[in-house]
């Protein structure tokens, strides 16, 4: 929108600069990743990526127990 009010025809390449150049820096590696082409696309990926950022940040500390991870855990031959 303010894009507009500046200058009517101005191209979404130069859109897209100034949107990356405001962005938040938690957002812009994730953002700069997807390449976006336009800036309807930019937006959306944004909003994707900082909902993503804020859910896996406010997620409550989950007990060991609750977890399932695939590793292979390797231990010292033990020796008397």
């Amino acid at each position: 929108e303010l894009c507009k009010k500046v200058d009517v025809a101005m191209p979404d390449s130069l859109k897209l600069k100034y949107l990356m150049t405001g962005i938040k820096d938690s957002l812009k590696l994730h953002v700069a990743l997807q390449d976006p082409k336009t800036t309807g696309v930019f937006l959306l990926i944004a909003r994707k990526v900082e909902d993503t950022l804020s859910f896996t940040s406010s997620t409550p500390d989950i007990h060991p127990d609750h977890l399932t991870i695939n590793a292979v855990e390797h231990s010292k031959p033990l020796t008397r």
